[in-house]
This record gives C-alpha cells, sequence and structure tokens, in this order.
C-alpha cells in the first residue's frame, strides 16, 4: 500500500513561541495531542533533535472500544528526527498494537510561520498504515493553541 499523504494548515492567533513550547512542554503535549474523549500520559519525554517521547492515549469512553494497543488505550513512540529551534519539527510516530493494520510509522512535519496575525501552521502526514493516526490533530493543536494565547 503506498503511503497516504494529508496536510493541512491554520493559522493561529498565537505567538510562534508559544506554538513552538505547546511541543517542547511535556504538560502541554499531554494537554492538546489527544483528540477528543482521549487523555494522555507522559511516559517518557526527552525533546532534542534525535530525542522521544512515549505517551499513552487511553479512551475516556471505555464503551467505544477504539484502542489500537489494548481495547482502551494507544502508546506511541514519537522519534524526534529534526528539530530547528522554533521553526521546525520532523517525527516519526509508532504506534504499538498487535494489529498490522493499526500498527506502523506515520512521518509528520510541522512548520511555524510568523504572520501578522499570529502564528501560521501547517503540518504534513506521512502514513504508511490505513488507520494509524487520527488526522484531527491539527485541529485539536489549533484549538489548544488558541485558547492558550495568553501562555507566552
Amino acid at each position: 500500500m503506498p503511503p497516504r499523504i494529508d496536510s493541512a494548515s491554520r493559522l493561529i492567533s498565537a505567538s510562534l513561541q508559544t506554538l513552538y513550547r505547546a511541543f517542547a512542554d511535556s504538560g502541554a503535549l499531554e494537554s492538546w495531542l489527544p483528540p477528543d474523549d482521549t487523555t494522555g500520559t507522559m511516559l517518557h519525554f526527552d525533546f532534542r533533535d534525535g530525542g522521544l517521547y512515549r505517551m499513552r492515549l487511553t479512551c475516556t469512553k471505555p464503551e467505544q472500544g477504539r484502542g489500537k494497543t489494548s481495547e482502551n488505550t494507544d502508546e506511541v513512540e514519537v522519534q524526534l528526527t529534526k528539530i530547528e529551534d522554533g521553526r521546525r519539527i520532523e517525527q516519526e510516530i509508532t504506534f504499538k498494537s498487535e494489529d498490522s493494520s493499526s500498527s506502523g510509522v506515520v512521518r509528520m512535519i510541522w512548520t511555524f510561520q510568523p504572520q501578522n496575525e499570529g502564528t501560521l501552521v501547517p503540518t504534513t502526514s506521512f502514513l504508511r498504515t490505513a488507520r494509524a493516526l487520527n488526522l484531527d490533530t491539527p485541529a485539536d493543536f489549533a484549538l489548544y493553541s488558541e485558547t492558550h494565547d495568553d501562555a507566552a
């Protein structure tokens, strides 16, 4: 199966520094990254070029049973393959799953482009499996950023 490529872009009324910190701070990442009806728990966090973090995502509505790692959890390992401080983050995300249709690697590239009205945040995902990533993530990121504008 060829990789699927998805792109999204959003102008967010927050400073570049605020948005970049949303990635560089483990507590902030736990807050905004999990999709709706999911909580995040950081298991390991080493934000640097070549570093990685591991996060457990737990469904708050277990009756939906949408976990990839277990009935109501997803565990991800995110390798930070390239970081350009304040400008660009490249990641390779691996989902832990026994189901081959839910495991695999997703490559994501986030860029931060200052604008007069805030920061433009384009993101591109390269999926190597059919169901590996909830692509609501850019919207979740935008929502977090818009509601935390005063965190600069």
